[in-house]
């Protein structure tokens, strides 16, 4: 599961519909090699608490206008259920639950497993592609970090799949047969 399909999970129209608007703080997203964040100056209504937003519950949207107009255009089914669609499509594509917290505003946070496994055969395909190319193209590529790819170069020099040739500027990767 890549970054890309987390993000749609989260569904960001939700973050959207419940921003207090009034603190002119921007919706936060970080990326990670391991999680994605999202974070919004919401306030939780009065006597809820993070837990309720994983039950059943009724709906009190902060935003009621944007909301209405998310549903007329169809962006949202109905009102009260948006924790809980994304809950269900983390369980649809296999992944585990977001975690919700409360902190000057709502986190929610999707956990990434970045397989080693997977990052050495991705890196490995894309040297196989391109002898010169640079650890930072390859972060790029990949979506992720230059540590994460060091990470899978030493695995692969280790399993003695590749060699680097010559110096970090100017030099190639050798796949060995």
């Amino acid at each position: 599961m890549t970054l890309a399909n987390y993000w749609r999970i989260s569904q960001i129209k939700y973050a959207i519909a419940h921003k207090d608007y009034s603190s002119g703080i921007p919706i936060q997203i970080r990326v990670y090699d391991d999680k994605l964040s999202i974070w919004n100056s919401a306030q939780l209504p009065e006597e809820w608490t993070i837990k309720r937003l994983t039950e059943v519950h009724s709906s009190q949207p902060y935003n009621p206008a944007i909301a209405n107009c998310f549903f007329r255009a169809g962006f949202i089914e109905s009102w009260g259920r948006g924790t809980l669609e994304i809950i269900r499509e983390c369980m649809e594509y296999g992944i585990p639950q977001p975690s919700f917290r409360f902190d000057s505003g709502v986190w929610v946070e999707f956990k990434v497993k970045v397989s080693s496994e997977k990052m050495s055969g991705k890196t490995l395909a894309l040297i196989t592609q391109n002898q010169y190319i640079t650890i930072p193209e390859i972060a790029e590529n990949l979506n992720v970090t230059e540590r994460t790819i060091e990470r899978a170069i030493r695995e692969l020099k280790s399993a003695k799949m590749i060699e680097r040739i010559g110096p970090d500027k100017g030099g190639y990767w050798k796949v060995i047969e």
